[in-house]
């Protein structure tokens, strides 16, 4: 035994490699406590599943309790619960209500949606999530304060009026709301993301949120007071705002490690074993009103220099054609109540799925409840692509030696094809035959939302991410309100004519998504990540 350990003292090196530099020790000390990115992403999973349940939850409870207070406010004192809600004033105002409240719901992504991002890119992506979804959160509550409960009465139905439920639009002002939320869950999946796993990671983002979808809708259906789907998707958003800033790690920093750091390096401001933090450089004590002064001055300093650094989405000039994708392109599919009806979106899946059924009844002689079987038919085929159709292709691309950034670039350029080519089949086609072959290749291309993120995280710096993906995130909203109408008045007007104009909704939603589909295919993948900074630095420099 003594031998032993004796030969084992002799093998072994008077000083340890390691704790010969210590700035080694400190540097693997701070990479053992980075968060684990498999961890990250679980977590992110989770979010996911937790916010587009409670989604799913609100959608047809908060409908409901719309409809049942403006009904009472419509029959007055005689109002009843057996009394009929489906009269066209009652359904006007309705609607009225609705479309004012996806409005004022947009209004808060669009106003600071990239200056949320900013704050993210800059002081960490954990806050600005926390914080949209309490915003969410609190909006919910106040909508469920004005609503009836299961007795039918208005909590407070002789001082609040039905449109004050618009006032939850005001607390989506914390945080930039479901656009700012969504979007910092994205970020936080690409920090911990390769550029070879990336998209596939945000395709079980998508994936995992169809799925939370699906599972709970059937569960609504049950038979129960709508008030208690409304309760549980408030205690969903409430657990989602406490994982957030519980559980979640900030990831902002392992970014830019992963990025610019070398082996070796240290993190800017740690301390080494023996060193003490340099005092000269403060020699003057300040009092509390000089102290806190300054502290805003170099806040606001700060937050000015990251609100200049939009200037490196327009240098880099290849982003902005994706921007474009998403204003023509994508249409979130809105909800009744605070909260998007798929937050996480799929293009112009909302036009289909909201005038299939009544384009295919009238066109092809179907009952409306066999038309309803193509929506369950386009659901299930899209949760095959996520699932398994793209992974699957992404991990074939790599392994035949393509790079990542080249097949995610090729990925998005066929998803966008396939969405365009399918959407004129649907209007186009003169049999139902052929409507569900392009119905069919319209959904292929469904994957588009995850791998265009992708692309795009890879034409920017990585101190830009969460300024890029709120910025698209409000072209988004943007394109939402300015195709919905677009598409609305084409389904009305190609009803009126009738005929093969029955399908205009359709020929103008793919000229729109031919548009985005030659936005991709002018985009260009750099060879190397590039770094705007420091190209506007040495513009300054020249000038």
């Amino acid at each position: 035994m003594t031998s032993t350990s004796q030969a084992l003292s002799e093998r072994e090196p008077l000083l340890s490699s390691t704790g010969a530099d210590p700035r080694h020790a400190a540097s693997a000390d701070h990479q053992a406590k980075q968060p684990r990115p498999a961890r990250v992403f679980n977590i992110c999973l989770f979010l996911i599943v937790l916010i587009q349940g409670a989604n799913a939850l609100l959608v047809a409870p908060l409908a409901q309790l719309k409809e049942v207070a403006l009904c009472k406010s419509y029959y007055g004192p005689g109002w009843s619960l057996g009394r009929d809600c489906s009269v066209e004033p009652v359904q006007s105002a309705l609607e009225a209500l609705i479309g004012w409240q996806q409005l004022f719901d947009c209004l808060p992504g669009i106003l600071l949606g990239i200056f949320y991002g900013v704050i993210a890119d800059r002081y960490g992506r954990r806050p600005v999530l926390a914080l949209a979804l309490a915003g969410l959160t609190v909006g919910t509550a106040w909508t469920q304060i004005v609503y009836p409960d299961v007795d039918g009465l208005v909590w407070w139905s002789d001082v609040f009026p039905v449109k004050l439920t618009w006032l939850s639009s005001v607390f989506l002002l914390a945080g930039g709301g479901p656009i700012v939320g969504i979007s910092m869950i994205f970020v936080v999946a690409s920090d911990v993301s390769s550029e070879e796993q990336r998209a596939s990671n945000f395709i079980w983002l998508h994936a995992v949120a169809l799925m939370a979808e699906i599972f709970i809708s059937s569960l609504t259906s049950m038979q129960l007071e709508a008030w208690w789907f409304a309760r549980l998707g408030l205690a969903a958003l409430f657990i989602a705002v406490l994982t957030a800033w519980i559980f979640l790690p900030e990831t902002v920093e392992l970014h830019k490690a992963s990025s610019n750091a070398k082996p070796g390096d240290v993190a800017e401001g740690t301390l080494l074993d023996g060193e003490e933090e340099d005092d000269e450089d403060d020699p003057v004590v300040l009092n509390d009103d000089v102290l806190k002064n300054t502290i805003w001055r170099r806040a606001i300093a700060g937050l000015m220099s990251r609100l200049q650094d939009l200037r490196f989405l327009w240098a880099s000039r290849q982003p902005i054609p994706l921007a474009l994708v998403f204003f023509v392109g994508i249409l979130y599919r809105s909800a009744v109540g605070t909260l998007y009806r798929s937050l996480l979106g799929q293009l112009y899946w909302s036009s289909i799925e909201e005038y299939l059924p009544q384009y295919v009844s009238s066109r092809y002689g179907w009952r409306e409840s066999q038309a309803e079987f193509l929506l369950s038919y386009g659901a299930m085929l899209n949760l095959i692509l996520l699932t398994s159709i793209l992974p699957g292709l992404s991990d074939f691309i790599l392994r035949h030696g393509r790079d990542a950034r080249t097949k995610d670039l090729w990925l998005a350029r066929g998803s966008a094809v396939a969405m365009a080519l399918g959407v004129f089949g649907i209007g186009l086609s003169p049999s139902v035959s052929l409507m569900v072959a392009g119905l069919t290749l319209f959904v292929l291309g469904q994957g588009f939302v995850p791998v265009v993120l992708s692309v795009a995280t890879s034409l920017v710096e990585s101190s830009h991410v969460g300024m890029l993906y709120n910025a698209m995130a409000v072209s988004e909203t943007i394109g939402k309100l300015a195709n919905g109408p677009i598409v609305s008045s084409s389904f009305h007007a190609g009803m009126r004519v009738g005929g093969a104009l029955m399908g205009l909704p359709y020929l103008v939603a793919g000229a729109l998504l031919s548009l985005a589909a030659a936005a991709v295919f002018a985009v260009r993948m750099p060879l190397v990540q590039p770094n705007y900074d420091q190209d506007l630095l040495e513009e300054s420099r020249n000038e």
